[in-house]
């Protein structure tokens, strides 16, 4: 029985193997692997010995490996709503009634501030699309204060300018 070297995902060489525990190692069909009397490396479906790793079982659904893909999948787990939301992969649909609440609650005034902070910066089981949409109206809170009063003083400035030019030429205004 031969011994393999394979290269690993991250181009790594790795070895020496059986074929049995290279079914271990969970190598692909496309992984490169060499053994002595091979002239260069060979994808593993090629190699005659390595085959049977690859073969699909007969009438068993059980042992089917799948390919987990690359970018991480969203679904919904279908066992609680609190375990839905602890978990940030799963991020529940905020229904249309619940956005209704949500924005009952934002016409009430200091009680909507008070619930925009508990949203976005408490610890509790707060829906993560909530959690964001709560941040975001925070920031949007924050940059038009700071414009409002940005504008109150620029016309407030004015004011007293005006004033002050005013009461310069009261005094040198003569008939």
């Amino acid at each position: 029985m031969n011994h393999y070297f394979y290269i690993d995902n991250d181009g790594k060489q790795k070895g020496t193997y059986t074929p049995e525990e290279l079914r271990n190692e969970h190598i692909r069909k496309e992984t490169l692997v060499w053994t002595q009397g091979m002239a260069q490396w060979m994808r593993a479906e090629e190699v005659p010995e390595l085959q049977s790793l690859f073969a699909e079982p007969i009438n068993s659904t059980m042992n089917t490996v799948q390919e987990t893909p690359v970018a991480p999948v969203y679904r919904q787990v279908v066992n609680s709503e609190s375990e839905l939301v602890r978990d940030s992969n799963y991020a529940p649909v905020m229904k249309v009634k619940d956005w209704i609440i949500t924005y009952l609650i934002m016409l009430v005034p200091v009680v909507n501030i008070v619930f925009l902070f508990i949203w976005a910066f408490s610890e509790g089981n707060h829906n993560p699309n909530k959690v964001s949409w709560a941040k975001a109206s925070l920031l949007w809170v924050a940059v038009s204060l700071v414009l409002y009063f940005i504008l109150f003083f620029m016309v407030l400035g004015a004011g007293f300018f005006s004033l002050s030019d005013f009461a310069s030429d009261a005094n040198t205004f003569s008939f």
